[in-house]
């Protein structure tokens, strides 16, 4: 009280309590124990061990307020940083009551066996420290302890928090300063996130060169709400399509019970279907085929065409090795063309029809007709084009229709029909377009280069 001038409410160390606990993580969680049992004083908490004080004295000070109203140091430190502070040069008596040595030879040796001593200390425990930062140790706003890896930083924080605090998160406060979201956090740093309602992640979150996320905890929750997103998404933009499908097919969108379908294609919801119908995973014949088996004659369906694809001018007959005596024609739901692998099935009164092998309909159908399925080969003797389906993905843009147009004619390829929907919401732009093409090689180098266009987002051939 002398030497501070100060009365006796304002000493917080007149009655303490230390702990000693086996690791340096145990000390945090300790003070997080003590925090959290009684209210502490902000202005009495000295974190020795994130920094040690000049005589290489390592241990935590917190000052609480007991049941009775009365004030209570607590002191923790590791049993090694306590046997250092005890009987080495950091001796908290000697450092703190400010003893002087007493004259004599043999004051003198002891001093130095103890130097010694914590000569071969300090380098053991360098080493173990050296093992340990690889944390940081870091305070909420009400005190408690957040174990982080080191180069954590606010975001990690806030994502350690609570999935909600790291999306909405737009700012960060350390130990009452506003601090980049890159700042790397400190050992004893006290740390206050700001959020916003309307706040949503940002993709730069995700680039390490930015330094935004350290750990690999909160990475993956803003992968997860990205990867959400376009789920919501394709959901929305694959129902749309699968109405306007049914609607030009007569079908009563509304009389599907989507739940049903879903069941019958393996699919756990309806919205998995509209998802898998938009990227292409399910077909309009097999979303056909699972009303007809679940609702029967409820859902009357159009029965299903196999007709002869052919420019104009081209023979009737394609000719294919094999079953040069057949009449051959392109199924219209696989449309297979030269390059894929194909398999013909010998139909009822209309020759055989072409299909790729991996056709859905040519797999349901051969296992209760295998006799009927031929193995066929394309003939490059005879070069013809053939009629193929793309979806095309984009961000909506002016002039996009007029630069796909314009690629699809310097390349030398026929357009035979494009449709196109915009969500208004996403400004996403589905494009599907019926083009004429050689052979798989020319469709693939097609792709390609429609992927270079700018704003769009994917290019996929549509089969069942």
């Amino acid at each position: 009280m002398q030497h501070k001038n100060l009365e006796l409410k304002d000493i917080y160390d007149y009655s303490a309590i230390r702990i000693l606990v086996p690791t340096l993580e145990d000390c945090y969680k300790a003070l997080s124990i003590v925090h959290s049992l009684w209210p502490h004083v902000d202005e009495e908490f000295d974190d020795y061990i994130s920094k040690p004080k000049p005589n290489g004295y390592r241990s935590i000070h917190t000052a609480v307020i007991d049941p009775d109203g009365k004030n209570l140091e607590i002191q923790i430190r590791t049993k090694d940083m306590h046997t250092e502070s005890e009987h080495g040069v950091a001796a908290h008596w000697l450092y703190k009551e400010k003893k002087s040595h007493l004259a004599g030879y043999e004051t003198k040796i002891t001093f130095l066996r103890q130097l010694l001593d914590w000569q071969s200390d300090v380098t053991q425990n360098n080493k173990q420290t050296t093992m340990e930062e690889t944390r940081v140790y870091v305070f909420t706003p009400e005190g408690d302890v957040i174990d982080l890896t080191l180069g954590a930083t606010p975001l990690d924080f806030a994502y350690h928090i609570h999935s909600d605090v790291g999306h909405h998160c737009r700012g960060a406060k350390v130990n009452g300063h506003i601090v980049p979201l890159t700042y790397q956090l400190k050992t004893g740093d006290k740390v206050e996130i700001l959020t916003h309602l309307q706040g949503t992640p940002s993709r730069s979150w995700l680039s390490p060169s930015a330094g935004y996320l350290k750990t690999a905890r909160a990475r993956s929750k803003v992968m997860h709400w990205f990867k959400q997103q376009d789920i919501d998404k394709n959901i929305a933009a694959g129902k749309e399509m699968l109405e306007r499908e049914l609607q030009r097919l007569h079908i009563p969108f509304a009389a599907i019970e989507f739940e049903k379908i879903a069941k019958e294609l393996h699919y756990k919801t309806e919205d998995a279907i509209f998802a898998a119908f938009f990227d292409g995973q399910v077909r309009l014949t097999q979303i056909m085929h699972a009303i007809q088996h679940t609702q029967g004659q409820k859902i009357p369906l159009p029965k299903p065409k196999e007709t002869v694809e052919k420019k104009h001018g081209a023979p009737s007959e394609l000719q294919v090795a094999g079953i040069d005596d057949l009449l051959t024609r392109i199924a219209l739901c696989c449309k297979p063309i030269p390059g894929d692998n194909i398999v013909g099935f010998i139909t009822q009164g209309r020759g055989v029809s072409i299909h790729r092998a991996d056709c859905s309909n040519i797999v349901r159908a051969g296992s209760s007709n295998h006799d009927r399925i031929i193995q066929v080969s394309w003939d490059s003797r005879h070069a013809h084009t053939y009629y193929v389906d793309l979806r095309i993905m984009a961000h909506g843009r002016a002039h996009l229709l007029k630069d796909i147009t314009a690629l699809l004619a310097n390349a030398k390829v026929d357009l035979v029909s494009l449709h196109s929907t915009l969500n208004k919401k996403n400004n996403t732009l589905i494009i599907t377009a019926t083009i004429q093409t050689h052979d798989v090689k020319q469709l693939d180098q097609l792709s390609q280069q429609l992927t270079q266009i700018p704003n769009i987002i994917d290019v996929k051939r549509l089969t069942t």
